[in-house]
Parts: structure tokens; C-alpha cells; sequence
């Protein structure tokens, strides 16, 4: 898998590291899986979020 260094807000940082803890992912993983979620949610705007969370 190939990584790449990219700029975030510190917020979404520090919320993503929040959500990762209690969910047991690390901070990347956490917005890897947001990224994802976001991905499919546009690509398919007529599935409800919890489909989509599930599916993934």
C-alpha cells in the first residue's frame, strides 16, 4: 500500500485520534475509514449512512 504525507486540519486530527481510540483504530486507520464512508456516500447519495457505515 502506498502512503502519501498529506496536510490535515488539527481538528480533524485530534477528533480522529479521539474516535480511534474508541473504536480501536489508530488515527490514520480512523480517517482511512472515514474516507472510505465519504467515498461511497458520494458515489451512491441514495444509500442511507447506515448501509454504507455497515457495508464498509
Amino acid at each position: 500500500m502506498a502512503t502519501s504525507s498529506v496536510r490535515l486540519d488539527q481538528d480533524l486530527v485530534e477528533n480522529a485520534t479521539i474516535m480511534g481510540k474508541a473504536l480501536n483504530r489508530t488515527m490514520p486507520k480512523q480517517i482511512d475509514h472515514w474516507a472510505k464512508i465519504g467515498e461511497m456516500m458520494e458515489a451512491n447519495p441514495d444509500l442511507p449512512y447506515e448501509f454504507v457505515k455497515n457495508a464498509i
